[in-house]
């Protein structure tokens, strides 16, 4: 072992001494993300190319969404560093274009990159960011509409000037392919992103992610993959099953797949829209993409929103429920809490024939502790000893709390006497063992009594019974001069039979 860990530990210094290395270098910094930006616009936009353009037209443009995403991940010192590596793939990709195409091509893109990071908020994980406010507002007003109409200008002159065609033509075409892009591409790339998305395919999920996705997928291939019939309104339940079972993340997929699908069928004349001529074609499947997408788009945040508030209010109930049965001072249970506890173990305990044991606890001479050392300390004092019972009430099942002011108690379900009073030994010495000054008590230090009482709950009977008996034992503790655990047993007939003296000085 201590030999493979030399032989590892130059390789792992050099390692380290790299990342320390790439840390302090801000240069080395930007350049890597410049490479890497260059590289996958380079990369995606020829598969862009490939298979979302056809006849002239393009069903979506996926760049913009894609690097605005990436962008809200990455810190805003580095958007520069992206943006000159989407700069060299456009020169890289466009070579052969005309000059001015190249660069009113480069700048529109670069310059909607910008509008839609400059106006939605930074990306954590897809809950927070859903949660933002105002978020579908902003992302409908600046990237949806605002970018590109504002870049489909410059060109819709350029490029209208260089292929013949009318301005309008060649800007609407540039608006509706990057708006559906940021539409589709935006939301699947931060989903891509969010860790939440990937509980989608953890095993215990994995068999309804898979049943529920491959319908939707089923469904849309069939509509896509079979002749020009008019069928594309089965794909919209099928999605929104996706949504109400999976959620944003899973329908956000589905609907880009659906977009996949459908560009590819469409281009290559398949589909329920390839009965439709020209340019018209595209358009309709446009709009066909992107009312799938604002029909799922509502009931998914439906559902997020849901799933929110439900796990917000199970934890609202828990917090609460724990401010009602915890003492706020020493933090173990109380009066509340004890109550509660020992009417559902009386009755378990009657049912089963098991004894139920109980310990009534009280802090001697307490109120001259306060008088002598003042109030802040004795609520030390209280929360050391509540902290005392908590220790030496080991099991599980075993409840141990603060009953009022400065009494405790520890209830124990199938503890005997005997067991108890075992228990009660434990917790006097232990209180008595902390050491905690109290110059007014006897015994120069805090010491607790103790009163024990266990029973076999009778149907007939009641809780209080175990209680009274934990009482009176603990009265003839303090009787015989305290410091000392005592119990209480009673005959059939209620008439005590006596006071046990168990341990004490």
């Amino acid at each position: 072992m201590g030999s493979s860990a030399t032989t590892r530990s130059p390789m792992y210094g050099i390692v380290l001494r790299a990342i320390e290395y790439f840390d302090r270098k801000k240069w080395l910094q930007a350049l890597a993300t410049t490479c890497v930006s260059a590289v996958s616009f380079t990369v995606l936009m020829k598969l862009s190319l490939v298979l979302l353009f056809g006849n002239g037209i393009a069903v979506c443009w996926p760049m913009v969404g894609l690097v605005t995403a990436v962008m809200l991940k990455l810190p805003r010192r580095r958007w520069l560093w992206v943006m000159l590596g989407i700069v060299f793939g456009h020169i890289y990709i466009e070579q052969a274009y005309l000059l001015d195409e190249m660069v009113v091509d480069t700048v529109s893109d670069v310059a909607e990159v910008m509008i839609t990071a400059y106006a939605l908020p930074p990306f954590a994980n897809l809950s927070e960011w859903m949660g933002q406010r105002n978020l579908l507002l902003r992302f409908i007003a600046f990237p949806v509409l605002l970018g590109p109409v504002f870049t489909s200008i410059p060109v819709g002159v350029v490029f209208s000037r260089e292929l013949h065609v009318s301005f309008w033509t060649e800007a609407k075409n540039w608006f509706s392919a990057d708006a559906l892009g940021i539409v589709l591409w935006l939301p699947l790339a931060l989903v891509v992103l969010s860790p939440e998305t990937y509980a989608l395919f953890r095993w215990p999920a994995l068999p309804k992610t898979l049943g529920v996705a491959g319908l939707a997928v089923g469904v849309g291939a069939m509509v896509f993959g079979s002749r020009p019939l008019p069928v594309s309104f089965v794909v919209l339940p099928a999605l929104l099953l996706v949504a109400v079972r999976l959620g944003f993340s899973a329908s956000v997929l589905a609907v880009n797949l659906l977009a996949i699908l459908g560009a590819i069928a469409t281009l290559h004349g398949r589909g329920p829209f390839a009965f439709i001529d020209g340019e018209y074609r595209i358009i309709v499947l446009q709009v066909y993409l992107a009312m799938c997408m604002l029909s799922c788009f509502p009931v998914s945040i439906m559902m997020m929103e849901r799933d929110t508030f439900e796990r917000e209010l199970r934890e609202a109930c828990d917090s609460m429920e724990q401010l009602a049965t915890k003492d706020g001072l020493t933090g173990v249970a109380n009066r509340r809490r004890f109550d509660r506890t020992l009417s559902v173990e009386w009755s378990r305990a009657a049912r089963d024939k098991r004894e139920l044991g109980l310990l009534m606890i009280d802090v001697d001479c307490f109120k001259m502790f306060n008088d002598c050392y003042g109030h802040p300390a004795g609520d030390r004092c209280l929360q050391s000893i509540a902290a005392a019972l908590a220790g030496e009430a080991h099991r599980a099942t075993d409840l141990a709390g603060r009953y009022g002011g400065e009494e405790f108690f520890v209830l124990m379900p199938g503890t005997d006497l005997a067991g108890a009073l075992l228990v009660g030994e434990r917790i006097r010495r232990a209180v008595e063992m902390m050491g905690l000054q109290h110059e007014r008590n006897p015994h120069r230090v805090v010491t607790v009594s103790v009163g024990c009482h266990s029973m076999v709950p009778q149907r007939v009977g009641v809780s209080e019974t175990l209680v009274d008996g934990a009482d009176k034992a603990l009265y003839l503790a303090k009787a015989g001069g305290r410091n000392r655990v005592e119990a209480y047993e009673g005959l059939a007939d209620g008439r005590v039979s006596r006071a046990v003296l168990a341990a004490g000085s």
